[in-house]
């Protein structure tokens, strides 16, 4: 008896995988194509990823570099270090730009649309990368690789296919 209501479960799992197989969901960059579809009003709503290794280090003024009496000198620099698939909380957006932070209580970073003037492109959101505010304090910003690091969601598409019967002639 046990093994009939195994053999009758395995249809139902297969069934079940499959539908979780088709949804789609994975983590992709965030592109002006996702934002039009979820609408700007909702983006507070999402946990969002760092595509790549990011860090940050303090820029230091002239001047603010400690020489000892040996003459030896020390510029203390203040590093930050995010790592990829960091989850960060947007903050806000508007024209554009989605600003996210990583850190409760610190600065947020700002990711600007890559293409802004190409409306039918499908662009992403990349970080600024010059040089940014954290913290009150200035930051260069170094990464590896091409490109600048970008902002990634994890997006789910679901829904079902409907498969049409077709229609014959009287």
């Amino acid at each position: 008896m046990a093994r009939k209501s195994l053999f009758a479960i395995k249809p139902v799992f297969m069934a079940v995988m499959t539908v979780f197989a088709l949804s789609g969901c994975a983590t992709q960059a965030l592109t002006r194509y996702i934002v039009d579809e979820v609408g700007v009003k909702n983006l507070k709503k999402f946990q969002y990823y760092l595509s790549k290794k990011v860090t940050l280090e303090t820029i230091v003024p002239p001047g603010k570099v400690t020489v000892f009496g040996d003459g030896a000198g020390e510029i203390s620099r203040g590093k930050i270090v995010i790592l990829e698939s960091t989850p960060g909380v947007a903050e806000s957006a508007a024209n554009n730009v989605i600003r996210v932070s990583f850190e409760k209580g610190h600065s947020n970073i700002s990711f600007r649309l890559e293409n802004e003037q190409d409306l039918n492109s499908d662009s992403g959101y990349m970080m600024d990368i010059e040089s940014i505010m954290y913290d009150g304090k200035k930051y260069k910003v170094s990464f590896n690789g091409e490109g600048a690091p970008r902002l990634m969601i994890k997006y789910y598409k679901s829904g079902k296919a409907r498969i049409a019967r077709g229609r014959y002639v009287n």
